[in-house]
């Protein structure tokens, strides 16, 4: 379509029926990522970090937009470096002529999210200490635990610099 726009995130690699399409340059691809410590505790089935940007890297070569939604991001002890480590990695595989975006997504939690995942993985590590974040009201009529306006603001910081250095022509569109 003249006007039409397609915006998909993926965590998987089987695009190579994608490749050929002819797409214009309307339809973007979304590669979901995060470091390699968190997609190897909480993302079970999924391919990890290297093979991910891997296939960002083709479906860039294609010509399709790239963009990139890192979430969940946990900011616990170490996250700078780790976060870091994962920019740095993205940067040795895609092209250094792409300009992708970037959403940016800190880790969150109602209480009934903290419940079902307990009742589903009892002994899951994923953080979710109530007293370790503070509680936001919801414009649906619940709240959820989120990082501290501290945490959030250097994390902002620390996230935009990121980008800005090793994708100087990315773009963040929104860090929550």
């Amino acid at each position: 379509q003249e006007f039409g726009r397609f915006r998909f995130v993926t965590k998987f690699t089987c695009v190579e029926p994608l490749l050929g399409l002819e797409h214009g340059g309307k339809t973007e691809f979304r590669f979901s990522v995060n470091t390699s410590e968190a997609i190897k505790l909480f993302e079970h089935g999924t391919p990890p970090l290297n093979a991910r940007l891997q296939t960002a890297a083709l479906v860039s070569a294609a010509g399709y937009p790239l963009g990139f939604l890192v979430a969940p991001i946990f900011l616990s002890p170490g996250w700078q470096e780790e976060y870091t480590t994962l920019f740095r990695e993205m940067a040795s595989i895609l092209p250094t002529t792409i300009s992708p975006t970037f959403e940016l997504i800190s880790h969150r939690f109602t209480a009934r999210a903290k419940t079902n995942i307990a009742s589903v993985f009892p002994a899951s590590s994923l953080p979710m200490e109530e007293a370790d974040r503070r509680y936001k009201y919801g414009q649906f009529g619940y709240g959820k635990y989120v990082y501290p306006l501290e945490d959030m603001k250097a994390a902002t910081s620390y996230f935009t610099t990121l980008v800005e250095q090793y994708f100087p022509t990315g773009k963040v569109l929104y860090f929550v």
